[in-house]
């Protein structure tokens, strides 16, 4: 810690500087590497209508009537 710069080393290294060594700093950048990142999920394209979820507008106006379909 100095009076203008934080300087974070590992063993020899410096891995990273803050000019504003009074401060607490958050960059996610620090955290590479302590976990896994999470995998993309492949693009999915949703379901359109009611049919395609399994059921028909008809399902749904007999559930509101009382009725079952």
């Amino acid at each position: 810690v100095g009076v203008t710069e934080v300087r974070i080393y590992s063993g020899p290294d410096i891995v990273a500087t803050h000019t504003e060594p009074h401060t607490s700093v958050v960059d996610l950048a620090h955290y590479r590497g302590l976990w896994r990142e999470p995998s993309p999920l492949p693009p999915v394209d949703p379901p359109r209508t009611l049919e395609a979820l399994g059921r028909s507008l008809a399902d749904h106006e007999a559930a509101v009537a009382g009725g079952a379909r």
